[in-house]
């Protein structure tokens, strides 16, 4: 997409320049765990944003300031953050078990000698506790096609939810900035020297004057032959 701003014309412009532009992204998940694990692949297309001269767009979360939209930004996250919230609980589950099986089973170390039945309890309890944590990480985590979208979602605006006219205008609106701050930041050109006061400029050479001819007395005496070729004087 051609913005009205075009492409960086320095160097200092090209340092913060960014372009929206058409993009591919293959998003992928993975489902399972121990010893099976089953991987998933989707390719996405969209429009992401790029910096100048980069083929890989930026994480949409770095560049939402130089977007400019905040109704864009807030609907774009609604659609991810049902995904991190479901991988939040996935891990307060993984956690919590791991925290309750590996206590479980230290305190029945701990006591095994004084009381074996007490020992156990706490024993049987931390390794349920591990089981519990596991299924709940299983319940509670997204589905595969939901991690695939938000894959996607990070990195790509779609045009079939997304309003990229808007994106475009704040990018334009980024450069345009950017290339003002350069402008005023470029060194100024170099001043031609000033011309002498009462000096007229002018394009054609003017002839230098020739010498006025030396008016000689009628009596001076008359030169000799071999004298005839005497230097060119000029009045001072």
């Amino acid at each position: 997409m051609t913005l009205p701003s075009g492409v960086p014309r320095t160097e200092c412009e090209r340092e913060e320049w960014y372009e929206l532009a058409p993009a591919r992204v293959l998003s992928t998940a993975s489902q399972g765990g121990g010893t099976i694990t089953y991987t998933y692949y989707k390719e996405y297309i969209g429009f992401g944003v790029f910096k100048a001269g980069d083929d890989d767009p930026e994480s949409l979360s770095d560049v939402w300031p130089i977007l400019r939209d905040n109704e864009l930004q807030r609907r774009h996250e609604a659609r991810i953050a049902p995904v991190d919230e479901a991988n939040t609980r996935v891990l307060l589950w993984s956690a919590g078990g791991l925290v309750g099986m590996f206590g479980g089973i230290g305190g029945a170390a701990a006591i095994q000698k004084q009381d074996r039945t007490a020992a156990a309890v706490l024993g049987v309890g931390g390794l349920a506790l591990g089981v519990a944590g596991l299924i709940g990480a299983l319940v509670s985590g997204p589905s595969v096609h939901d991690v695939l979208e938000a894959g996607a979602r990070r990195k790509l605006l779609l045009p079939q939810e997304d309003d990229v006219r808007a994106a475009a205008h704040g990018l334009n609106t980024t450069n345009t900035e950017r290339r003002r701050r350069c402008e005023q930041r470029a060194p100024a050109p170099p001043q031609q020297p000033a011309e002498p006061v009462g000096a007229v400029k002018s394009s054609t050479a003017v002839p230098p004057s020739a010498p006025e001819p030396i008016r000689m007395p009628s009596d001076a005496p008359t030169l000799q032959a071999s004298a005839t070729a005497l230097p060119r004087m000029v009045r001072p």
